[in-house]
């Protein structure tokens, strides 16, 4: 489950391994992806394919999403682009390219 604040959003991101499905569950999500924006309410769903820039947001109250990823799963397969809590990563690529 992800629980989103009113008026937040996570970070602008990729994943390389894994695709996900995104349900409302709880009030109304912004979902960005790949460069548009979709408004979704309690109920209704999206799917995010692999390597899709997405983004999710909360409008007006706290909104609680179910999270349902495909693939390979694992932490370091988070590429962020862009984020409003400064946690922008390089791309795991260029993390072992640089180590």
């Amino acid at each position: 489950m992800i629980y989103v604040s009113a008026n937040s959003r996570l970070s602008l991101q990729y994943h390389d391994k894994r695709s996900e499905f995104w349900k409302v569950i709880k009030g109304t999500a912004m979902v960005e992806l790949d460069g548009r924006a979709v408004i979704l309410t309690e109920g209704e769903t999206i799917s995010i394919p692999r390597q899709a820039r997405h983004r999710l947001g909360a409008l007006d109250s706290e909104c609680v999403i179910l999270e349902i990823a495909y693939g390979r799963f694992e932490e370091n397969d988070i590429v962020r682009i862009e984020d409003d809590y400064n946690r922008v990563a390089m791309p795991a690529k260029t993390r072992a390219a640089a180590a």
